[in-house]
């Protein structure tokens, strides 16, 4: 199944989550509800990466994405509101997606190109290696109904 532009940000995870086993999520990590260590709190660009193989599972919740992820070898209770993640692709095939509307208004024209909106993309031909992002826009929630993975959705339940 293609990312689709009616996708949420959720169905749009979920979905590279299992297409390749991880994912890379971008967010900005100074925005409200953002729990990250406290040397990563003020980047606007921060990259983390989601694995079904990672020994936390993944919660899909009505507000955002948690998970206890490890950070120099020391686990750590992390949570990204849907609002604060602007971008999400699979770096080893190149797929992903980007939401124009979370995009940090004060983020410097040089965004990379792993990241970049469609938009703000140099109409050249793309390196090799360059993910092919989809820009969407819209909803960021949603119900998403996934079985037999390390996913797990849930309601306010993170502490």
């Amino acid at each position: 199944m293609p990312l689709e532009p009616h996708h949420t940000k959720q169905q749009a995870i979920e979905h590279l989550l299992h297409e390749g086993g991880k994912v890379m999520i971008v967010l900005d990590a100074r925005r409200d509800g953002v729990r990250v260590p406290p040397q990563h709190q003020g980047d606007p660009r921060l990259h983390i990466v989601l694995n079904l193989r990672a020994p936390n599972p993944i919660r899909f919740e009505e507000d955002g994405v948690a998970s206890t992820l490890f950070f120099g070898g020391i686990p750590t209770p992390c949570f990204f509101p849907w609002d604060a993640i602007w971008a999400a692709y699979i770096p080893d095939v190149d797929r992903g997606a980007v939401w124009e509307e979370s995009v940090p208004i004060d983020m410097p024209p040089s965004i990379p190109p792993e990241v970049a909106p469609e938009a703000e993309q140099a109409p050249s031909e793309p390196p090799p290696h360059r993910p092919a992002l989809s820009v969407l826009v819209g909803d960021h929630g949603g119900d998403v109904k996934k079985g037999g993975s390390a996913i797990k959705k849930g309601r306010k339940n993170r502490r």
